[in-house]
Protein backbone atom coordinates (compact mmCIF):
# COMPACT_ATOMS: atom_id res chain seq x y z
CA UNK A 1 0.00 0.00 0.00
CA UNK A 2 1.67 3.58 -1.12
CA UNK A 3 1.20 6.02 1.86
CA UNK A 4 -0.87 9.28 1.58
CA UNK A 5 0.74 12.23 -0.51
CA UNK A 6 0.10 15.87 1.04
CA UNK A 7 -0.74 18.46 -1.23
CA UNK A 8 1.26 20.98 0.71
CA UNK A 9 1.07 24.42 0.01
CA UNK A 10 -1.97 25.30 -2.64
CA UNK A 11 -0.33 26.46 -5.82
CA UNK A 12 -0.49 29.93 -7.08
CA UNK A 13 -0.70 30.35 -10.77
CA UNK A 14 -1.41 27.20 -12.25
CA UNK A 15 -0.05 29.17 -15.78
CA UNK A 16 3.54 28.61 -13.68
CA UNK A 17 3.04 25.30 -13.68
CA UNK A 18 3.31 24.28 -17.52
CA UNK A 19 3.66 20.22 -18.42
CA UNK A 20 2.69 18.37 -21.54
CA UNK A 21 -0.67 18.78 -22.22
CA UNK A 22 -2.64 15.34 -21.99
CA UNK A 23 -4.81 13.86 -24.73
CA UNK A 24 -7.85 15.04 -25.08
CA UNK A 25 -10.28 12.54 -24.43
CA UNK A 26 -12.30 11.79 -20.83
CA UNK A 27 -12.47 8.38 -19.92
CA UNK A 28 -14.57 8.87 -16.51
CA UNK A 29 -16.84 11.79 -15.29
CA UNK A 30 -19.60 12.34 -12.92
CA UNK A 31 -23.22 11.00 -14.61
CA UNK A 32 -20.67 9.08 -17.50
CA UNK A 33 -19.95 11.52 -19.75
CA UNK A 34 -20.01 15.32 -20.63
CA UNK A 35 -23.38 15.36 -21.17
CA UNK A 36 -24.51 14.36 -18.13
CA UNK A 37 -26.65 11.61 -18.90
CA UNK A 38 -26.51 9.13 -15.71
CA UNK A 39 -25.98 6.32 -18.71
CA UNK A 40 -23.26 3.79 -18.64
CA UNK A 41 -22.72 0.29 -20.77
CA UNK A 42 -23.40 -2.01 -18.30
CA UNK A 43 -26.19 -4.24 -16.53
CA UNK A 44 -27.22 -4.16 -13.11
CA UNK A 45 -27.87 -7.36 -11.65
CA UNK A 46 -31.44 -8.86 -11.67
CA UNK A 47 -30.80 -9.37 -7.89
CA UNK A 48 -29.48 -7.68 -4.81
CA UNK A 49 -25.48 -7.81 -5.52
CA UNK A 50 -23.05 -9.20 -2.76
CA UNK A 51 -20.55 -6.36 -1.23
CA UNK A 52 -17.22 -7.57 -2.99
CA UNK A 53 -15.16 -4.97 -0.50
CA UNK A 54 -15.23 -1.97 1.37
CA UNK A 55 -12.70 1.12 2.02
CA UNK A 56 -13.47 3.03 4.91
CA UNK A 57 -12.19 6.81 5.31
CA UNK A 58 -12.61 8.75 8.14
CA UNK A 59 -15.20 10.60 6.85
CA UNK A 60 -18.50 10.54 4.73
CA UNK A 61 -18.04 10.30 1.16
CA UNK A 62 -20.07 12.50 -1.12
CA UNK A 63 -18.65 12.63 -4.45
CA UNK A 64 -18.96 9.78 -6.76
CA UNK A 65 -16.96 7.64 -7.31
CA UNK A 66 -15.63 7.02 -10.93
CA UNK A 67 -13.46 3.97 -12.78
CA UNK A 68 -10.16 5.12 -14.25
CA UNK A 69 -7.52 3.32 -16.37
CA UNK A 70 -6.66 -0.26 -15.31
CA UNK A 71 -10.12 -0.25 -13.07
CA UNK A 72 -8.88 1.80 -10.57
CA UNK A 73 -11.40 3.70 -8.33
CA UNK A 74 -11.19 7.12 -7.50
CA UNK A 75 -13.24 9.13 -5.04
CA UNK A 76 -12.67 11.94 -2.58
CA UNK A 77 -14.06 12.15 1.20
CA UNK A 78 -15.23 15.02 3.37
CA UNK A 79 -12.01 14.04 5.23
CA UNK A 80 -9.94 15.97 2.36
CA UNK A 81 -8.23 13.15 1.13
CA UNK A 82 -8.91 11.86 -2.75
CA UNK A 83 -8.23 8.40 -3.05
CA UNK A 84 -7.28 6.11 -5.65
CA UNK A 85 -8.68 2.60 -4.90
CA UNK A 86 -7.93 -0.73 -6.87
CA UNK A 87 -10.47 -3.24 -8.36
CA UNK A 88 -9.14 -5.21 -5.18
CA UNK A 89 -10.36 -3.17 -2.82
CA UNK A 90 -6.44 -1.80 -1.95
CA UNK A 91 -5.61 1.50 -1.61
CA UNK A 92 -3.16 2.71 -4.01
CA UNK A 93 -2.52 6.09 -2.85
CA UNK A 94 -4.38 9.01 -1.15
CA UNK A 95 -4.10 12.70 -1.96
CA UNK A 96 -4.74 14.93 0.85
CA UNK A 97 -6.00 18.02 0.80
CA UNK A 98 -6.69 21.37 2.98
CA UNK A 99 -10.58 21.10 3.06
CA UNK A 100 -13.48 18.85 2.27
CA UNK A 101 -13.73 16.85 -1.05
CA UNK A 102 -17.49 17.28 -2.24
CA UNK A 103 -16.86 17.01 -6.46
CA UNK A 104 -16.68 14.02 -8.39
CA UNK A 105 -13.26 13.73 -10.21
CA UNK A 106 -12.78 13.63 -14.37
CA UNK A 107 -10.56 11.18 -15.65
CA UNK A 108 -8.77 11.46 -19.14
CA UNK A 109 -7.58 8.35 -20.92
CA UNK A 110 -3.85 9.32 -20.80
CA UNK A 111 -4.50 8.83 -16.99
CA UNK A 112 -4.75 12.30 -15.44
CA UNK A 113 -7.43 13.17 -12.81
CA UNK A 114 -9.17 16.49 -11.93
CA UNK A 115 -10.54 16.96 -8.52
CA UNK A 116 -12.03 20.45 -7.06
CA UNK A 117 -11.81 20.63 -2.74
CA UNK A 118 -12.83 23.03 -0.61
CA UNK A 119 -9.77 24.81 -0.41
CA UNK A 120 -10.86 26.73 -3.54
CA UNK A 121 -8.19 24.64 -5.68
CA UNK A 122 -9.27 22.87 -8.37
CA UNK A 123 -6.59 20.02 -9.09
CA UNK A 124 -4.86 18.01 -11.67
CA UNK A 125 -3.36 14.83 -10.50
CA UNK A 126 -1.48 12.06 -12.13
CA UNK A 127 -4.18 9.08 -11.50
CA UNK A 128 -1.22 6.60 -11.48
CA UNK A 129 1.10 7.50 -8.72
CA UNK A 130 -1.09 10.84 -6.68
CA UNK A 131 1.66 13.36 -8.38
CA UNK A 132 -0.16 17.18 -7.98
CA UNK A 133 0.28 18.71 -11.79
CA UNK A 134 -0.78 21.98 -10.92
CA UNK A 135 -3.48 23.47 -8.71
CA UNK A 136 -5.78 26.76 -10.05
CA UNK A 137 -7.86 28.90 -7.32
CA UNK A 138 -11.39 29.32 -8.77
CA UNK A 139 -12.07 31.99 -6.16
CA UNK A 140 -14.69 30.18 -3.95
CA UNK A 141 -14.99 26.03 -2.87
CA UNK A 142 -14.66 23.95 -5.92
CA UNK A 143 -17.60 21.76 -5.13
CA UNK A 144 -18.73 21.39 -8.76
CA UNK A 145 -17.21 18.43 -10.84
CA UNK A 146 -15.01 18.96 -13.46
CA UNK A 147 -16.62 17.90 -17.39
CA UNK A 148 -14.05 18.20 -19.97
CA UNK A 149 -14.26 18.64 -23.53
CA UNK A 150 -13.45 16.92 -26.57
CA UNK A 151 -10.42 18.89 -27.30
CA UNK A 152 -9.10 18.44 -23.56
CA UNK A 153 -10.88 22.05 -22.06
CA UNK A 154 -11.66 21.70 -18.53
CA UNK A 155 -14.86 23.16 -17.49
CA UNK A 156 -15.44 23.94 -13.62
CA UNK A 157 -17.60 25.69 -11.24
CA UNK A 158 -16.10 28.45 -8.53
CA UNK A 159 -17.46 31.62 -8.37
CA UNK A 160 -19.02 31.24 -11.42
CA UNK A 161 -17.61 29.23 -14.60
CA UNK A 162 -14.30 28.51 -15.62
CA UNK A 163 -12.62 27.04 -18.57
CA UNK A 164 -9.39 26.06 -18.23
CA UNK A 165 -6.60 24.29 -20.78
CA UNK A 166 -5.15 20.66 -19.90
CA UNK A 167 -2.25 22.65 -18.66
CA UNK A 168 -3.98 24.49 -16.32
CA UNK A 169 -4.16 28.37 -18.42
CA UNK A 170 -7.06 30.03 -17.82
CA UNK A 171 -9.04 30.62 -21.06
CA UNK A 172 -12.35 32.36 -19.34
CA UNK A 173 -13.23 32.94 -16.56
CA UNK A 174 -17.19 34.03 -16.33
CA UNK A 175 -18.47 35.36 -12.60
CA UNK A 176 -22.16 34.29 -11.46
CA UNK A 177 -23.22 33.14 -8.11
CA UNK A 178 -21.45 30.27 -6.05
CA UNK A 179 -21.29 26.93 -8.84
CA UNK A 180 -21.89 23.54 -6.87
CA UNK A 181 -23.75 22.66 -9.95
CA UNK A 182 -21.40 20.37 -12.54
CA UNK A 183 -21.50 21.74 -15.81
CA UNK A 184 -22.51 19.69 -18.61
CA UNK A 185 -21.27 20.17 -22.46
CA UNK A 186 -23.89 20.27 -25.61
CA UNK A 187 -22.29 18.84 -29.00
CA UNK A 188 -21.72 22.39 -29.95
CA UNK A 189 -19.29 23.84 -27.32
CA UNK A 190 -21.89 25.59 -25.01
CA UNK A 191 -21.69 24.76 -21.29
CA UNK A 192 -24.57 24.88 -19.31
CA UNK A 193 -24.23 25.24 -15.52
CA UNK A 194 -26.86 26.36 -12.43
CA UNK A 195 -25.62 28.49 -9.79
CA UNK A 196 -26.73 30.28 -6.35
CA UNK A 197 -27.74 33.26 -8.00
CA UNK A 198 -31.37 30.97 -8.69
CA UNK A 199 -29.69 31.08 -12.24
CA UNK A 200 -29.03 28.30 -15.40
CA UNK A 201 -26.47 29.95 -17.49
CA UNK A 202 -25.83 29.03 -21.42
CA UNK A 203 -21.81 29.73 -21.89
CA UNK A 204 -20.44 30.03 -25.13
CA UNK A 205 -17.10 28.56 -25.61
CA UNK A 206 -15.62 32.03 -25.97
CA UNK A 207 -17.03 33.01 -22.82
CA UNK A 208 -19.71 34.52 -23.23
CA UNK A 209 -23.35 34.40 -21.61
CA UNK A 210 -25.84 32.96 -24.72
CA UNK A 211 -28.88 33.40 -22.28
CA UNK A 212 -29.68 33.08 -18.45
CA UNK A 213 -33.06 31.45 -16.92
CA UNK A 214 -33.91 33.05 -13.48
CA UNK A 215 -35.49 30.47 -10.57
CA UNK A 216 -37.30 30.43 -7.95
CA UNK A 217 -34.35 29.25 -5.96
CA UNK A 218 -30.71 28.16 -5.92
CA UNK A 219 -29.66 25.85 -8.76
CA UNK A 220 -27.40 23.47 -6.66
CA UNK A 221 -28.09 20.49 -9.64
CA UNK A 222 -26.46 19.95 -12.78
CA UNK A 223 -27.98 19.54 -16.38
CA UNK A 224 -28.49 16.85 -18.55
CA UNK A 225 -28.32 17.54 -22.57
CA UNK A 226 -30.97 16.16 -24.13
CA UNK A 227 -30.24 14.79 -28.14
CA UNK A 228 -32.30 18.44 -29.09
CA UNK A 229 -29.89 20.29 -27.59
CA UNK A 230 -32.58 21.37 -24.77
CA UNK A 231 -31.62 20.55 -21.32
CA UNK A 232 -33.17 19.77 -17.85
CA UNK A 233 -32.06 20.80 -14.65
CA UNK A 234 -33.92 20.92 -11.29
CA UNK A 235 -34.14 23.73 -8.66
CA UNK A 236 -34.46 24.51 -4.61
CA UNK A 237 -37.85 26.00 -5.92
CA UNK A 238 -39.06 22.45 -6.61
CA UNK A 239 -39.46 23.04 -10.19
CA UNK A 240 -37.33 20.89 -12.71
CA UNK A 241 -37.04 22.98 -15.62
CA UNK A 242 -36.77 22.04 -19.79
CA UNK A 243 -34.82 24.49 -21.50
CA UNK A 244 -34.68 25.20 -25.30
CA UNK A 245 -31.31 25.49 -27.18
CA UNK A 246 -32.42 29.49 -27.26
CA UNK A 247 -33.09 29.59 -23.61
CA UNK A 248 -37.07 29.94 -23.80
CA UNK A 249 -38.69 27.24 -21.04
CA UNK A 250 -40.23 24.83 -22.91
CA UNK A 251 -41.91 23.35 -19.20
CA UNK A 252 -41.62 22.95 -15.79
CA UNK A 253 -42.68 20.08 -13.87
CA UNK A 254 -43.38 20.68 -10.22
CA UNK A 255 -42.19 18.05 -7.05
CA UNK A 256 -43.11 18.61 -3.68
CA UNK A 257 -39.53 19.07 -2.40
CA UNK A 258 -36.40 20.87 -3.61
CA UNK A 259 -34.55 19.08 -6.62
CA UNK A 260 -30.95 19.28 -6.08
CA UNK A 261 -29.95 15.81 -8.44
CA UNK A 262 -28.90 15.90 -11.62
CA UNK A 263 -31.63 14.54 -13.94
CA UNK A 264 -30.76 11.11 -15.57
CA UNK A 265 -32.09 10.13 -18.76
CA UNK A 266 -33.14 6.68 -20.13
CA UNK A 267 -32.50 5.02 -23.45
CA UNK A 268 -36.50 6.09 -24.30
CA UNK A 269 -36.19 9.50 -22.96
CA UNK A 270 -37.79 9.15 -19.63
CA UNK A 271 -35.82 11.76 -17.46
CA UNK A 272 -35.47 10.43 -14.14
CA UNK A 273 -34.83 13.00 -11.13
CA UNK A 274 -35.21 12.43 -7.45
CA UNK A 275 -36.23 15.28 -4.47
CA UNK A 276 -36.01 16.21 -1.25
CA UNK A 277 -39.46 14.71 -1.06
CA UNK A 278 -38.05 11.58 -0.97
CA UNK A 279 -39.11 10.61 -4.57
CA UNK A 280 -38.05 9.42 -7.48
CA UNK A 281 -40.31 10.69 -10.74
CA UNK A 282 -39.85 9.44 -13.83
CA UNK A 283 -40.95 12.39 -16.61
CA UNK A 284 -41.87 12.31 -20.02
CA UNK A 285 -39.62 13.96 -22.44
CA UNK A 286 -42.97 16.32 -22.95
CA UNK A 287 -42.75 16.73 -19.15
CA UNK A 288 -45.91 14.60 -17.93
CA UNK A 289 -45.49 12.19 -14.71
CA UNK A 290 -45.04 9.11 -15.84
CA UNK A 291 -44.67 7.56 -12.06
CA UNK A 292 -43.32 8.21 -8.73
CA UNK A 293 -40.82 5.78 -6.49
CA UNK A 294 -41.58 6.78 -2.84
CA UNK A 295 -38.95 6.26 -0.69
CA UNK A 296 -38.73 7.35 3.24
CA UNK A 297 -35.55 9.80 3.01
CA UNK A 298 -34.47 12.74 1.22
CA UNK A 299 -32.90 12.10 -2.44
CA UNK A 300 -29.84 14.00 -3.38
CA UNK A 301 -27.75 11.34 -5.04
CA UNK A 302 -28.66 11.46 -9.48
CA UNK A 303 -29.53 8.29 -10.59
CA UNK A 304 -27.18 5.47 -12.80
CA UNK A 305 -29.50 4.10 -15.94
CA UNK A 306 -27.96 0.44 -16.88
CA UNK A 307 -28.53 -0.25 -21.20
CA UNK A 308 -31.89 -2.24 -20.17
CA UNK A 309 -33.19 1.19 -18.85
CA UNK A 310 -33.28 0.10 -15.17
CA UNK A 311 -32.56 2.62 -12.86
CA UNK A 312 -29.77 2.56 -9.77
CA UNK A 313 -29.64 5.58 -6.87
CA UNK A 314 -29.50 6.37 -3.07
CA UNK A 315 -31.60 7.80 -0.64
CA UNK A 316 -31.40 9.16 3.16
CA UNK A 317 -33.28 6.47 4.43
CA UNK A 318 -30.10 4.42 3.81
CA UNK A 319 -31.15 2.37 0.90
CA UNK A 320 -29.67 1.71 -2.36
CA UNK A 321 -32.58 0.95 -4.85
CA UNK A 322 -32.93 -0.58 -8.09
CA UNK A 323 -36.13 0.16 -9.93
CA UNK A 324 -37.42 -0.78 -13.54
CA UNK A 325 -38.27 1.26 -16.01
CA UNK A 326 -41.64 0.35 -15.19
CA UNK A 327 -41.11 1.90 -11.73
CA UNK A 328 -41.24 -1.23 -10.04
CA UNK A 329 -38.74 -2.45 -7.21
CA UNK A 330 -36.21 -4.92 -8.76
CA UNK A 331 -34.07 -4.82 -5.42
CA UNK A 332 -33.04 -2.82 -3.04
CA UNK A 333 -30.22 -3.02 0.08
CA UNK A 334 -29.65 -0.87 3.38
CA UNK A 335 -26.29 0.11 4.37
CA UNK A 336 -27.07 1.45 7.55
CA UNK A 337 -25.98 5.10 6.49
CA UNK A 338 -27.19 8.28 4.03
CA UNK A 339 -26.35 7.67 0.33
CA UNK A 340 -25.72 11.15 -0.92
CA UNK A 341 -23.34 9.63 -3.58
CA UNK A 342 -24.33 8.80 -7.04
CA UNK A 343 -23.28 5.05 -8.63
CA UNK A 344 -20.83 4.54 -11.10
CA UNK A 345 -20.93 1.05 -13.31
CA UNK A 346 -18.30 -0.31 -14.02
CA UNK A 347 -18.24 -2.02 -17.98
CA UNK A 348 -18.14 -5.39 -16.01
CA UNK A 349 -21.74 -5.03 -13.69
CA UNK A 350 -19.47 -3.83 -10.98
CA UNK A 351 -21.13 -1.22 -8.55
CA UNK A 352 -19.48 1.74 -7.00
CA UNK A 353 -21.09 4.44 -4.37
CA UNK A 354 -19.78 6.12 -1.70
CA UNK A 355 -21.73 6.31 1.65
CA UNK A 356 -22.41 8.45 4.77
CA UNK A 357 -20.36 5.92 6.94
CA UNK A 358 -17.47 6.56 5.17
CA UNK A 359 -16.99 3.88 3.04
CA UNK A 360 -16.35 3.40 -0.57
CA UNK A 361 -18.47 0.00 -1.75
CA UNK A 362 -18.05 -2.10 -4.59
CA UNK A 363 -20.92 -4.92 -5.34
CA UNK A 364 -21.50 -7.21 -7.46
Amino acid sequence: MLARRDAGPPAGDAAALPRKAPAPAALAMFMGGARRLGRFAARLPAKGPEVLWSYRTTQRIFASPVVGPGGIVYVGSLDGTFNAVGADGRLRWAFGCAEKIYATAAITEDGVAYVGCDDDHLRAIHAADGRMLWAHRLGEDADSSPVVGDDGTVYVGGDGLWSLRPTGQVIFHRPMGHAFSSAALADDGTAYIGSQDDRVYAVRPDGTVAWSVRTGGDVDGGPAVLDDGSIVIGSDDKKLYRIRPDGTVQWTFQATGEITATPGIGPDGTIYVGSFDGKLYAISPEGAQKWAFETSGRIRASVAVDDEGTIVFGSEDDFLYAVGPDGRERWSRNFGADLDSSVALAADGTIYLGCDDGSLYAMR
